[in-house]
């Protein structure tokens, strides 16, 4: 009987190295499988705050103290934070949105919960 597992060896042994491990890299690449679940969520960068969180708490902090959280325009929040009201400030109050600090209804704006809980908190630390 001719002994076969010698020419086999003899094969695997044959290749070079690189040709061993393209044949590797050729099999363990796969198409991604489309039962997983790979969905990308994909944030324009106009939905992001232009202004840090610590340069938009003046303007929930205005509202506090000044409108006691109620609702009010963009013009008497600029005039109470004494800005001009234009658009270049107005990212002051877009930031807050979407910081989820104040809420907007109808053109006035008013604390949401976290503004209030985030100008409290703001409050009590500068007291300490």
């Amino acid at each position: 009987m001719p002994d076969t597992t010698a020419e086999v060896s003899s094969d695997v042994t044959s290749k070079k190295p690189k040709e061993r491990l393209k044949s590797k890299r050729s099999k363990k690449t796969k198409a991604p499988s489309k039962t997983k679940s790979t969905a990308r969520v994909i944030v324009s960068a106009e939905q992001l705050p232009r202004k840090s969180l610590e340069q938009v708490l003046r303007v929930p902090k205005v509202l506090r103290e000044v409108f006691a959280g109620g609702p009010t325009t963009w013009l008497e929040i600029a005039k109470a934070l004494k800005v001009a009201p234009n658009p270049m400030n107005k990212y002051y109050l877009w930031s807050a949105q979407a910081y989820n600090l104040i809420e907007k209804e109808d053109e006035k704006f008013s604390l949401s919960e976290l503004g209030v809980a985030q100008t409290c908190a703001v409050d009590m630390s500068a007291n300490n």
